[in-house]
């Protein structure tokens, strides 16, 4: 689930900027497969979201600045911005109900 938001991330400050982000941490789309031999250690899924979550924060502000220019309208901006948040507290809230339910 953390690597899924780290790549939604990636893929907001792609559209946020109109740039083709560098590759990611690992092949693929979206979700991973974490049982092969390009397997994470957790310390290094952690620092793929924090990586990605500074590169977005980043993006926003300098967007935000005029720093960077966006082909986006600021509605689209917006509605990016608001969705990868939604995104991000929506699987905050599946982590904590998990938690729960394994008495955590």
């Amino acid at each position: 689930m953390a690597l899924h938001h780290a790549f939604c991330a990636r893929s907001v400050r792609g559209q946020l900027s109109g740039t083709t982000p560098e590759p990611f941490v690992l092949e693929g789309q979206d979700w991973f497969e974490l049982s092969g031999p390009e397997r994470l250690a957790w310390p290094q899924i952690q620092a793929a979201v924090e990586k990605e979550q500074t590169k977005l924060a980043a993006a926003v502000a300098d967007v935000a600045a005029g720093r960077t220019l966006s082909q986006l309208s600021e509605a689209e901006r917006f509605n990016l911005v608001l969705g990868i948040t939604c995104h991000a507290v929506y699987h905050a809230g599946q982590i904590q109900l998990l938690k729960r339910l394994r008495g955590v």
